[in-house]
Parts: structure tokens; C-alpha cells; sequence
């Protein structure tokens, strides 16, 4: 709250209520976007083509965007951790992992993995570049050693991180 302005209101007598209106206003640029962007994110399908375009509009959001995607990475990363660490054949574990993460336009990408290992290759073969250089070579680190799990758990914890640190300045 702005207190050297609500002095000087106070002070020229114009009271409590024109300073809350003039801080309404001022919040009101950040909190009506932040609404009419929530908004539609809950209010349109969780599947199809619309759900794939706010997707992708919410990741390229400054601040917001690269939390959400952190999020999304962790989610997939803990999740394909979980599963292949319980033994679940890999293409099974690739596929419900990256239904898991939350995003349709991050679920296109993971998804990229999973049809890498349908042909015969690795996950990390598949995955885009742009998941991040430092993403894709744990991940690529984990696959050589055969501790993918492993790698995953950690990829998903540093992801989660991120995510939080991102949530937190925005």
C-alpha cells in the first residue's frame, strides 16, 4: 500500500475513500487480466484445440509462463520417477506421464518423447530442444547410466523449485 500517498490525502482532507478508490484503480490493471485469464483457463475444455491454444498463450505469459511450464516438467518428471521406479514398462510410463502434466501444449511436447520410444529410440531423442538444454541433458545423463528414475526424481525436484522461485516473483 502506497503510504506516503494516503499522508498526503489525509492530510489535504480528502479522506479513506478516495484513497482505496485510487488504489482499487491502480490494482485493478493487474487484478482484471489476471481474472479474465483465470477465467478462461477454468471456464474452456480440459481437451481440443481451444484448451491447446490458451495452453500455449499461458506459457509464452511473462513470469507466469516459465513457472507454468517449471510446474509442468516437475509434474512429468515425478510422475514418470514414480511409475518406472514401480516397474511400469517405459512407452506406459512415457504416455501417462505426460498426460499428467497439466498443460496441453507441454503434453504435445512430452508426447514427442513417447512416440520416440514407440519407434525404438530413447525418450530424450524424441523430447524438443525446447525443454531446455539443462532438462534434456539430466535426462539424457539418466538414460546413459540407467538411473532414470533417479534422474527424474531430481529433475522433477529442481523443476519444482523453479517453479516456486517463478510463482514467487510474480
Amino acid at each position: 500500500i502506497p503510504i506516503p500517498s494516503l499522508v498526503t490525502q489525509l492530510l489535504d482532507g480528502r479522506g479513506w475513500d478516495q484513497y482505496f478508490i485510487q488504489a482499487a484503480l491502480f490494482l485493478s490493471f493487474f487484478y482484471i487480466p489476471t481474472f479474465v485469464i483465470m477465467s478462461i483457463i477454468f471456464f474452456t475444455p480440459k481437451h481440443g484445440l481451444l484448451r491447446l491454444i490458451v495452453d500455449a498463450f499461458c506459457l509464452r505469459v511473462p513470469l507466469l509462463g516459465g513457472g507454468i511450464k517449471q510446474m509442468c516438467l516437475s509434474r512429468y518428471c515425478k510422475t514418470f520417477a514414480m511409475m518406472y521406479g514401480a516397474g511400469i514398462p517405459i512407452f506406459r510410463t512415457a504416455e501417462q506421464a505426460a498426460k499428467t502434466s497439466g498443460n496441453q501444449a507441454m503434453e504435445k511436447q512430452f508426447m514427442a518423447g513417447y512416440e520416440s520410444v514407440k519407434q525404438g529410440r530413447t525418450i530424450g531423442e524424441g523430447f524438443p530442444p525446447s525443454l531446455g538444454d539443462e532438462f534434456l541433458e539430466i535426462w539424457n545423463v539418466g538414460e546413459e547410466t540407467g538411473d532414470l528414475d533417479l534422474s527424474t526424481a531430481r529433475l522433477g525436484a529442481i523443476c519444482q523449485q523453479r517453479a516456486e522461485n517463478r510463482f514467487g516473483q510474480l
